[in-house]
């Protein structure tokens, strides 16, 4: 099938092909909207997703070097209580943190075959011992580090970091040891999650994400199948589509029972969540 000119692969979209290839097809290829609610709970659900969206909105004004004293006011004042808590926890734990150069909100695109594959970072950070990647999480329920290792976002922003974030700074590159992703989550301020790169890792992760890339190009229209997991169905708002449910899944069991996910698993627009007034 041939992809759209414009089109960029995702650890989403890659995460969405791997559990259900329909879903894939109708979300990143046809873009169709579709209007059913994701949980039983909308208002809380979109409650979250605007909070967690204004906490990372907070982090990164904090990288763009706008004043401490401006930021603190700006959580304590948030409708949510807490962001205050939250903001307090990220401090404490980021001043421990290695000191180096740091790249917020950075996009990089890497080339497997004549595809493109894009990832957008939280933080990078350069520092003496390597560089860092670090992902800020407002999920509810602790991940678990063998989730995280196999979880396309942990391996879709190791890979194209060691493919391509050296070139762009003009430095040679460390060894693979020297690099590792860092999930924080902000409801487990103490509790980080790191994971530690190695040359044996990013050839395996070249070679998985070139099979997936190739497998999705290799389709024909007709053959982005619909999952036999009907678990994946329960929060996938196209399962009314394809007559596998009318009812959305538990708000209060999403993040348990969604595989490697949970509710920052959301493509937020984030030039529409409220500014702070700082």
């Amino acid at each position: 099938m041939k992809l759209p000119d414009n089109f960029n692969f995702s650890q989403s979209s890659l995460q969405d092909y791997v559990q259900c290839h329909y879903r894939f097809y109708l979300r990143h290829l046809k873009r169709l909207a579709w209007p059913a609610l994701q949980t039983d709970n909308a208002l809380l659900l979109e409650n979250h997703m605007l909070c967690g969206a204004r906490f990372h909105r907070l982090v990164q004004q904090y990288f763009t070097g706008l004043p401490l004293e401006r930021l603190n006011a700006a959580a304590a004042a948030d409708p949510d209580s807490q962001i205050w808590q939250w903001w307090q926890d990220f401090l404490v734990f980021f001043l421990q943190e290695p000191q180096g150069r740091p790249s917020a909100e950075l996009i990089l695109l890497t080339r497997i075959d004549t595809q493109r594959l894009m990832a957008k970072f939280d933080l990078v950070l350069k520092h003496a011992k390597g560089v860092s990647i670090y992902d800020w999480k407002t999920n509810q329920r602790q991940f678990k580090i063998t989730s995280l290792q196999k979880r396309l976002q942990t391996r879709v922003y190791l890979y194209t970091l060691a493919s391509e974030y050296f070139s762009l700074v003009g430095e040679e590159k460390p060894a693979f040891e020297e690099m590792r992703m860092i999930y924080w989550q902000a409801n487990f301020p103490d509790e980080p999650m790191i994971l530690q790169y190695s040359e044996s890792a990013y050839q395996a992760d070249k070679a998985y994400l070139t099979h997936l890339i190739k497998e999705i190009c290799s389709r024909d229209e007709d053959e982005f199948e619909k999952t036999n997991d009907l678990n994946q169905c329960r929060y996938c708002v196209y399962r009314s589509l394809c007559e596998r449910g009318i009812e959305a899944g538990s708000y209060d069991a999403f993040e348990k029972e969604t595989e490697g996910g949970g509710l920052d698993d959301f493509d937020i627009d984030m030039e529409h969540v409220m500014e702070f007034e700082i």
